[in-house]
């Protein structure tokens, strides 16, 4: 929407969000002081192209963009530092002042150093280099992750991670979601070589770094210091998107709060509790990759795999394997299929954890991790 607005492209059509809240409208947008919703998102209209529905975006105009730039020249010229372009390079632009802060500022930038060209930037303001922090680091110390923040993910959590990282085979193009996927790379055995890719623009995401290769502009999307692999490369944040859109992952692993036996998924909103937003959830669910889900079976005892989801929509009918912790299902044509289970965990156990319908696979296996 950003980048359409600064070419003056008063909207555009795009599958993501059909059947969701962004299609059907009445999300609070803006809030009284109290908290309590003062104003509610609209529909979006839909159309049909080539036998494929579409919902219409339109282009919004902030009136200020605040962005991020490693250096800036006298002419207004902007340079990123690695994945600092991400949305930065985007916004430049987008709105009638854009405000860049830079580390440096020199007299003038190579005209191939030039990422964002200064016709798109109204002023600049110095800040303090060492000043930027990051908000969420991990670290590989010893082969043994540690989060600096918290005490890392609980067994289950790492089970999942392991499991899941057995989808993957070489050659791939995945993208990595927040949560339990961003928690993949460590597990990737060195034979099998797959590209990651994160919405924030980084396609070769590595492990956690050691304390001391620690970089603020080196972070996944769940915004934890990451390393690169050889032959990584990093583009803004539109350029990203539009490698969701455009089909050109073959995969794209999510977190999820519920998902039912057509393969809606419910991610971003739980109704009554705050949300920011859907991130770029929506994007990759529409992307038409394939898409697997990794999430613990239960919420505090709650099943998370249901006939029809109670929480709003991320889309429909998209996810195509279901990974929690005792069990892998796949979402097919004729329902969910039971493929993979934990031998510690009986048929009859699983069931009363999965109310949703579903079958057993004949060729059913133990759970591998």
């Amino acid at each position: 929407m950003c980048i359409r607005d600064r070419a003056n492209i008063g909207a555009f059509y795009t599958p993501t969000g059909l059947g969701s809240i962004v299609e059907l409208g009445g999300f609070p947008c803006l809030l009284n002081s109290d908290g309590s919703p003062k104003k509610y998102t609209k529909g979006r209209k839909k159309a049909v192209f080539n036998g494929k529905e579409y919902l219409l975006e339109e282009a919004f105009h902030p009136d200020y963009s605040f962005i991020k730039a490693h250096i800036g020249d006298r002419h207004g010229n902007l340079r990123y530092r690695k994945i600092s372009k991400s949305f930065n390079a985007v916004m430049a632009g987008a709105s009638r002042v854009t405000i860049a802060e830079v580390d440096h500022i020199v007299d003038r930038l190579p005209p191939e150093k030039i990422h964002t060209p200064g016709i798109f930037v109204d002023r600049l303001y110095q800040c303090d280099y060492n000043s930027k922090k990051v908000e969420r680091i991990k670290i590989d110390s010893n082969d043994e992750v540690v989060d600096t923040r918290k005490t890392l993910g609980t067994s289950v959590r790492d089970r999942i991670s392991k499991r899941l990282a057995k989808e993957m085979e070489s050659g791939m193009y995945v993208n990595l979601g927040i949560g339990i996927p961003s928690e993949i790379p460590p597990y990737i055995p060195p034979s099998v070589k797959v590209q990651f890719q994160v919405e924030n623009g980084l396609i070769g995401v590595g492990p956690y770094p050691s304390p001391s290769d620690i970089d603020s502009d080196l972070i996944n999307a769940a915004k934890e210091t990451v390393t690169t692999l050889p032959g990584y490369s990093i583009s803004d944040s539109a350029e990203t998107f539009g490698m969701m859109r455009g089909k050109h992952l073959h995969m794209t692993i999510l977190g999820g709060m519920q998902v039912s036996v057509k393969g809606d998924l419910a991610n971003w909103y739980i109704p009554g509790k705050k949300a920011t937003g859907m991130g770029g959830a929506m994007d990759l669910a529409a992307s038409g990759a394939y898409v697997v889900v990794g999430m613990e079976h239960t919420s505090r005892g709650t099943p998370r795999i249901l006939n029809t989801c109670t929480y709003p929509l991320t889309a429909k009918e998209c996810v195509n394997r279901i990974v929690t912790e005792i069990a892998v299902l796949d979402v097919t044509d004729k329902g969910l299929v039971l493929i993979e289970k934990d031998p510690a965990v009986s048929l009859e156990k699983l069931k009363e954890m999965t109310p949703a319908d579903y079958t057993v696979s004949k060729d059913l296996k133990d759970y591998r991790v």
